[in-house]
């Protein structure tokens, strides 16, 4: 049976993983802007009530998950000898008039109490929509497989829009092509005609 990593990346609960050692920067650029050169065909998703919209793979299945974690995004089962299932989720949580730098350091200091032996990486990168992000690049053994979890995190005035990508370290060539496409894909709707999400 395959596993799908329930490493998310949020806030205010204490999803994210690191390790006891400084953050190391991360000089990959995970998000590339040659996103469009990808092979595949790609639905988009709008969430009209929480403000933006973004790319995934048709053939993958879509969940429709709650307020928290609008949609959830999960690779059809293929390999029955694979042990893991490549998925990716967003997720939006108000800032609360938070700053993002504390954000991103009330999440790692939290999974460091928790998850001390993992691994982690941090950049700044823009999309190709001209959207500033923080990515959280996270090394984890979880039943005997390497996930790597990237956690693209979008900010506005309001909200934190999480963009967490598990995949298995082996595969991660494949599947940076992907969430390379998916992150440069996050766009925001109009939200000036849209209702306020954060209560």
């Amino acid at each position: 049976m395959k596993f799908i990593s329930h490493i998310l990346f949020a806030v205010p609960v204490p999803f994210f993983i690191c390790c006891n050692e400084p953050i190391q920067p991360n000089t990959e650029k995970i998000i590339s802007k040659n996103a469009d050169t990808v092979s595949g065909t790609y639905g988009k998703y709008r969430d009209e009530q929480k403000g933006f919209s973004i790319a995934y793979p048709a053939d993958w299945d879509t969940i429709k998950g709650n307020p928290v974690f609008p949609i959830i995004v999960v690779e059809r089962d293929k390999d029955t000898a694979d042990k893991f299932n490549e998925s990716y989720s967003i997720s939006v949580f108000p800032s609360e008039g938070r700053t993002v730098d504390e954000i991103i350091a009330t999440n790692i200091e939290l999974a460091k109490q928790k998850y001390p032996a993992a691994k982690m990486r941090k950049s700044e990168q823009v999309n190709k929509n001209g959207i500033d992000c923080t990515v959280l690049e996270l090394v984890v053994e979880a039943k005997g497989v390497t996930i790597i979890n990237y956690a693209t995190m979008y900010f506005n005035d309001k909200n934190l829009y999480t963009l967490t990508f598990s995949m298995e370290e082996a595969k991660k060539k494949k599947y940076l092509e992907i969430l390379d496409h998916v992150a440069n894909s996050f766009e925001w709707l109009d939200t000036d005609t849209l209702p306020d999400t954060t209560h």
